[in-house]
C-alpha cells in the first residue's frame, strides 16, 4: 500500500511542470541516500535484533529497501517527465504506449497466453524485445489512426454512462 499511496501522491503534483521534474529528481536523490544511510547507521551500530527491519534484499519490504524503491520511482518518472517535454516527437511511441496502457496490459497479457507461459517461465531477451516492440508498435498505430485505445474508449463510455445515471438531471 505504501507504493500506492506514493504514487496517488506523485500522480497529484503538477507533472507538467519542469519544477517537479527536479523536484522528483532530488527527491529520490535525497531517498535513496537516507535509505542506505539508514542501513549503514544501523549496522554500524550493530543492530542485529531489528537486522530484518533494515534488509535491502530485494522485497524485503523493510522501510530503507522501500524509500530506495519509491526514491528510483521517483526519479525515473521525474527524469521521464524531463526529457518527454524536450523530446516530444522522439519519445511520441512511449507516450502513445502510456496513453492506452490499459489496453497494453490486457494485450500482452494476451498475448502470453496464446505463445504459452513459457514466455513468462522461460524468458528470454529476444521473447521480451519482440513483446516490447509488438505493444509498441500497436500502441502507436493505433493511436495514430485512432486515437484513445480501444479499452481506454470502453471504460470511459462505461464509466460515463455509470456516472449519469446516477446524478439527477436537476444536478447536470
Amino acid at each position: 500500500m505504501g507504493y500506492v499511496l506514493a504514487g496517488v501522491c506523485i500522480g497529484r503534483l503538477a507533472l507538467s511542470a519542469d519544477a517537479t521534474s527536479l523536484y522528483l529528481v532530488g527527491l529520490a536523490a535525497c531517498g535513496f541516500a537516507l535509505s542506505r544511510l539508514a542501513v549503514m547507521g544501523a549496522q554500524a551500530a550493530g543492530v542485529d535484533a531489528w537486522s530484518w527491519w533494515i534488509d535491502l534484499t530485494d522485497h524485503s519490504y523493510s522501510p530503507p529497501e522501500m524509500l530506495g524503491n519509491v526514491s528510483v520511482a521517483a526519479g525515473i518518472i521525474g527524469a521521464s517527465l524531463w526529457v518527454a517535454r524536450r523530446a516530444r516527437s522522439v519519445v511520441w511511441p512511449i507516450l502513445a504506449v502510456g496513453s492506452m496502457a490499459l489496453t497494453a496490459y490486457v494485450g500482452h497479457l494476451i498475448v502470453i497466453a496464446a505463445v504459452a507461459t513459457e514466455i513468462v517461465w522461460e524468458p528470454t531477451n529476444a521473447a521480451l524485445v519482440a513483446l516490447w516492440a509488438g505493444i509498441v508498435l500497436f500502441c502507436s498505430l493505433w493511436r495514430w489512426r485512432l486515437g484513445a485505445g480501444p479499452l481506454e474508449r470502453w471504460l470511459t463510455a462505461w464509466s460515463t454512462k455509470a456516472a449519469d445515471a446516477r446524478v439527477p438531471a436537476s444536478v447536470r
